[in-house]
């Protein structure tokens, strides 16, 4: 047996399919997989071309239909210069926050939040650290609980007396 027909012996039958060769069970003596479903075309490397052509273009455009996606959820910024804008969220999170102050006439307990969201103590903690550092919120210390306010929304006892002094001067 020559090398070359040994070779046409091990290769498999999409291989031989694609290049026209795919040997007929009769003369292989054996059944082939599916040949219940009648005998299987070999397609000319002329139609396999544009087929690998037009798979590579949709291919091509999923990746850039994604890369937009992405970039429109992100709002395609990633300086931090445009970052510290004070509409950004603080937190991924600090929507939900926000909107439990909405609901609530801009005030609400650090434990009522925990409660509404499910959230633990210390993500609720982070959460409204992270928005108080951006000024969303005003974490005011009431004996051992804090109550968290929209700016501007503290009650008129909250203040520090040294901030009153400081203002009549």
């Amino acid at each position: 047996m020559s090398s070359h027909a040994f070779l046409m012996r091990l290769s498999d039958p999409m291989t031989d399919a694609i290049r026209g060769t795919a040997a007929s069970p009769a003369a292989t003596g054996r059944r082939r997989a599916g040949a219940a479903l009648g005998p299987v075309t070999a397609l000319p490397l002329v139609t396999v071309r544009p087929l690998v052509l037009l798979g590579s273009i949709a291919l091509l455009a999923l990746l850039v239909g994604t890369m937009a996606l992405v970039t429109l959820r992100t709002g395609g910024t990633t300086d931090s210069a445009e970052s510290d804008d004070a509409s950004a969220p603080a937190h991924p999170d600090a929507w939900q926050v926000r909107r439990l102050l909405d609901e609530h006439g801009g005030r609400l307990p650090q434990s009522e939040i925990v409660e509404r969201t499910g959230w633990s103590k210390s993500k609720v903690s982070r959460v409204l650290s992270a928005m108080a550092e951006d000024d969303q919120v005003r974490k005011i210390r009431l004996g051992r609980e804090n109550l968290v306010t929209r700016p501007g929304e503290e009650p008129e006892h909250a203040g520090s007396p040294f901030d009153e002094d400081a203002r009549n001067r």
